[in-house]
């Protein structure tokens, strides 16, 4: 919990975004230290930390692993009246 508060106020005094995945697997934990073991592996997720939010969208795509691309939608229009 320390560590995610961290990066938290780490992202609000260096004015940084991040997008945190909901879904665990659709960015590799590979390489992550330390690594989750049991059922927290399950809770690990991997997002982009980008200066500028026009960056977040472009920079998920290129870590995503290709077999959850085609599932995400990203490419898709919102509507938030629709939400």
């Amino acid at each position: 919990m320390v560590l995610y508060e961290t990066t938290i106020w780490s992202c609000i005094f260096m004015t940084l975004l991040g997008m945190l995945v909901a879904y665990s697997g659709v960015v590799s934990n590979i390489g992550q230290y330390p690594m989750g073991k049991g059922d927290a592996y399950s809770f690990l997720s991997t997002g982009p930390l980008c200066r500028y939010a026009a960056d977040l969208l472009p920079m998920f795509k290129l870590i995503a692993l290709d077999e959850h691309r085609a599932k995400l939608r990203l490419d898709e229009q919102v509507s938030a009246l629709a939400l």
